[in-house]
């Protein structure tokens, strides 16, 4: 599908932030895994959490990240 100059523009800066905030997201889920204290005392099911928030926003960055060089 070909896209206006200005399409093409918004949809760069719309993957470019969708990049962001699920970076945000895993240095956010990367912290608190990285965090002994948190991961002893927090119940399993919040550690399984942030554990599949790693990977769901690991995956997501990857994909958004193609899908950008794709524009580029």
């Amino acid at each position: 599908v070909l896209l206006s100059d200005e399409m093409r523009r918004g949809e760069i800066e719309r993957l470019r932030r969708e990049i962001s905030r699920a970076e945000q997201e895993l240095r956010r889920a990367e912290g608190k895994l990285a965090n002994e204290k948190f991961v002893q005392n927090a119940p399993e099911r919040v550690v399984a959490g942030e554990r599949e928030k790693l990977d769901v926003n690991a995956r997501m960055v990857e994909t958004l990240s193609r899908r950008l060089d794709e524009y580029l």
